[in-house]
């Protein structure tokens, strides 16, 4: 049987419990909804980071990757095959490969830090190496490059520094100015080009006869001229490539070696080797002005007037358009040569 009262109770309820739910939609409060069907679990936000656990995995993980870490950096500090032993020098024509050897490789067994080897390959430091170089010897620039794994290639550009003086007498190692600093060897006898001339020579002898006197003539050779020619490629071989200045010894002075040094250097490093040769030795004059002997058998005659860097133009336009056997530039603006 139909209970109108109980069910008239039960709709008045629930209408009552929709009616709380519009009024704390309305005034702003929390509302809460009932469970549908679908509500089992708590569902995940995708966007929401969750902290993970920090598991002794991980943990583990994190210990190998850093125990591999130190074990590779040791390994490369200190295992011999990582080692510099390997050092090619090129580029030096005075200073002497042994000696560049030996330096680099007091620099190279110092220890970083009182334990890492200063040969190791990763620690090698090329600029540190450079300085060192150009404090101890004469030298323009120095390039290093490390080849892996134990290797360093050493380019260096040397800076003259010294001169080779011939007076006629020795050849002589000295300074920019002037200054002795080791007698190489004497002029050789080979190195003269002596000129000679037929003379007849009369002498009068006496006979068994007496009054009788007969003239007898000889001919004779006589020097008329010695002009000394520096042996250029045995003394550059054996001395080094240092420039070689011929100077008769009356007119050697230091005041006048300080004053064509600077001028010869110049001209020796900047001549326009490859297509007018090299400079074999310099002839210098009182004046001050030099006289350049090329090894292509041809002379230049420089002024010490005008800018090298002007003269070395006009060379190179010279040498450029025919050969030549002698060129002068010491009338201003002009050159002649043939």
């Amino acid at each position: 049987m139909f209970n109108f009262g109980n069910h008239f109770y039960r709709s008045k309820k629930k209408l009552n419990r929709k009616m709380n739910y519009v009024k704390q939609d309305v005034l702003g409060t929390q509302i809460r909804h009932k469970k549908d069907f679908t509500w089992k679990n708590k569902l995940k936000n995708p966007f929401r980071q969750e902290e993970e656990q920090f598991t002794t995995r991980k943990k583990v993980l994190i210990v190998t990757v850093i125990l591999f870490s130190i074990g590779t950096f040791l390994l490369w500090v200190f295992h011999p095959f990582f080692l510099v032993s390997q050092i090619q020098i090129d580029g030096n024509t005075r200073i002497s490969t042994e000696d560049l050897r030996l330096t680099l490789k007091a620099t190279l067994d110092r220890k970083i830090a009182f334990l890492i080897p200063g040969a190791s390959y990763i620690f090698v430091n090329e600029e540190y190496i450079k300085e060192i170089l150009m404090e101890k010897y004469p030298l323009k620039d120095v390039a290093i490059v490390k080849t892996f794994p134990r290797t360093i290639d050493v380019q260096v550009v040397e800076k003259i520094s010294y001169l080779i003086l011939d007076d006629d007498s020795n050849y002589t190692l000295i300074d920019l100015d002037g200054n002795t600093i080791d007698i190489l060897r004497k002029i050789g006898d080979d190195e003269w080009n002596i000129t000679y001339e037929q003379v007849v020579e009369e002498f009068t002898t006496s006979t068994l006869i007496a009054g009788e006197e007969i003239v007898v003539s000889t001919p004779q050779k006589r020097e008329v001229s010695r002009i000394h020619i520096p042996d250029a490629t045995s003394i550059h071989y054996k001395y080094g490539n240092y420039p070689i200045i011929h100077i008769p010894k009356k007119f050697v002075s230091n005041q006048l070696i300080s004053k064509i040094s600077k001028d010869v250097v110049t001209w020796y490093e900047n001549f326009p080797e490859k297509i007018g040769g090299g400079v074999a030795y310099i002839n210098v004059e009182e004046s001050g002005n030099l006289e350049l002997v090329i090894d292509k058998k041809y002379t230049v005659l420089t002024s010490n007037t005008q800018p090298i860097a002007q003269q070395l133009r006009i060379i190179s336009e010279v040498l450029s358009r025919e050969n030549i056997s002698y060129i002068n530039l010491r009338y201003p603006d002009r050159a002649y040569w043939q």
